[in-house]
Formats: structure tokens, C-alpha cells, sequence
């Protein structure tokens, strides 16, 4: 028994550390790219994946594929979908329209809504379980994933100026960037406690593989999704794409903005 909760206790401490990890790589590269473009997502997913990795012993190349894109698509979920949420439930409180995209409320429904994404690709895989029992875990882990937004907005302030400290080589925060703070906040918190919850929720290997005779195998291999799985995961790879070529045209745009800018300037 105690050597099982040991076991325990160190998955459960690989997940802080990749969750840090993933927070700070995610925070680092926002200096570089805009805060909302969402394939600041795939640092996550690479987190997720060797999560995985680590706690089912299940390592593929589609594996990796669909957990990356589904981050991403979760990071975009989060980023402009909140309002979506939150919009009618304030008109149905009466308590107006709210306009500021940092709230608690938006963080809220944006933590959730990152969870949902991933939860529901990740037990579309590993899950015996079909219909709306899936759809009830997925909400229930998605949950969480809402009270950790919560806390990441609550805790914008502290948190964030901490990552900013740790991804600037220690230097002082400039307020000009005080629209970053809510960010990098939602980065340490939400993706270090879902990698934890990720984690809990998993199957374990020993599990995995008890089960490799039997013919639920097929639920276990991202190969053999169900039509609901396959069905959720071509709608991850077209939003992928689709993400994938507005930000190649939004680059290209810039490329030109740029070239004549230039050639204004020598004339």
C-alpha cells in the first residue's frame, strides 16, 4: 500500500513539474507571438502528451497529433469563446453587459472552457465510458478547470508579476504590459493544476494494459475512436487548419505591411 501511494506521490509530483514547465515555456514564447495566438496551446499539449507517456505507457505518433491539436483548439476556446457563456448568464441575472474581458466571470468560463476541450479528447481515448456518461465527466473534470480560471484571475496580481519575473531574467515589470498579468497568472495556475487533474484522471498503465485482451482495447487506442470521438476529432484537425492559415495570412499581411513600410521610408 505504501509503495502504490509512493508511486502516487511522485506522478503527482512529475505533474507539478511538467505543469510549471509548460507555464513557463507558455509565458516565455508570449514575449515572442501575441498572447492570443492560440498555438501558444501546443506547449500544453506536449505537456499532456508525456503525461500520457508517463501514466498509460501510451506513445504514438496520432497520440501526439491529437493532443497537441486539441490544446491548441482549447486555448483558442478559451481565449474568444468566454463571452459566450457569459453573456447569457448575465442578461438572464439582469446583471448587464460586462466589458471587461479580464473579470472574474470570463476567466472563469475560460478555464472551463480550456478544460472542456481537453477533458473531452482525452476521455473520447481512454474512457470505457459512452454517451452522456463521458459528457458528465467531461463535465465534472471541467469544473475544476473553471474554479482554477477563478483563482487565476483572482490571483492575476501576484501570480502573474511572479512569471513575468522568472520569464524576464528577473526584470521589473513593466505596467504598460499590465494586460499580460491575467495571462501569465492563467498559465502558472490553470495548467499546472490540470496537469495534475489530467493526471488523476488517466488510467494507470497497469490498467491499461489488463484491459489489452479484452475488446474494449479499441476505446483504449486513439486508432479506433468511436464515430463520436472521430467526429470530435475532425473538427479539432478543421479548426487546426483553419487557425493554422489565418495566422499564416495575418504573417504574410504583416511581411508586406512591413516591405513597404520599408521602401516608403528609403523614397
Amino acid at each position: 500500500m505504501s509503495t502504490e501511494a509512493g508511486k502516487t506521490l511522485r506522478t503527482l509530483a512529475i505533474a507539478i513539474l511538467a505543469g510549471l514547465c509548460s507555464a513557463l515555456a507558455t509565458a516565455g514564447s508570449s514575449r515572442l507571438v501575441d498572447v492570443v495566438n492560440p498555438f501558444l496551446g501546443a506547449f500544453f499539449g506536449a505537456t499532456v502528451t508525456g503525461l500520457v507517456w508517463i501514466r498509460c505507457k501510451q506513445r504514438s505518433l496520432g497520440l501526439t497529433i491529437r493532443l497537441i491539436s486539441a490544446s491548441v483548439v482549447g486555448y483558442f476556446a478559451a481565449i474568444w469563446l468566454p463571452n459566450l457563456l457569459v453573456s447569457p448568464l448575465r442578461q438572464v441575472l439582469r446583471l448587464g453587459a460586462s466589458g471587461n474581458p479580464y473579470s472574474p466571470e470570463m476567466f472563469t468560463a475560460a478555464g472551463f472552457l480550456g478544460a472542456l476541450v481537453m477533458t473531452l479528447a482525452l476521455l473520447l481515448i481512454f474512457s470505457e465510458s459512452k454517451g452522456p456518461r463521458v459528457l458528465l465527466k467531461c463535465g465534472a473534470w471541467s469544473c475544476v478547470g473553471a474554479l482554477l480560471g477563478l483563482l487565476s484571475s483572482l490571483l492575476n496580481q501576484p501570480a502573474g508579476k511572479m512569471v513575468w519575473a522568472i520569464v524576464a531574467g528577473g526584470g521589473s515589470y513593466n505596467e504598460g504590459f499590465v494586460d499580460l498579468l491575467p495571462f501569465l497568472s492563467a498559465y502558472l495556475i490553470w495548467q499546472t493544476g490540470m496537469a495534475v487533474v489530467i493526471t488523476l484522471m488517466l488510467p494507470q498503465a497497469q490498467s491499461v494494459e489488463a484491459r489489452a485482451g479484452q475488446s474494449s482495447l479499441a476505446r483504449i487506442s486513439p486508432a479506433n475512436l468511436s464515430i463520436a470521438g472521430k467526429i470530435f476529432f475532425f473538427c479539432i484537425f478543421s479548426t487546426v487548419g483553419i487557425l493554422a492559415f489565418a495566422e499564416a495570412h495575418d504573417w504574410y499581411e504583416m511581411r508586406q505591411f512591413q516591405k513597404t513600410s520599408h521602401t516608403s521610408q528609403q523614397k
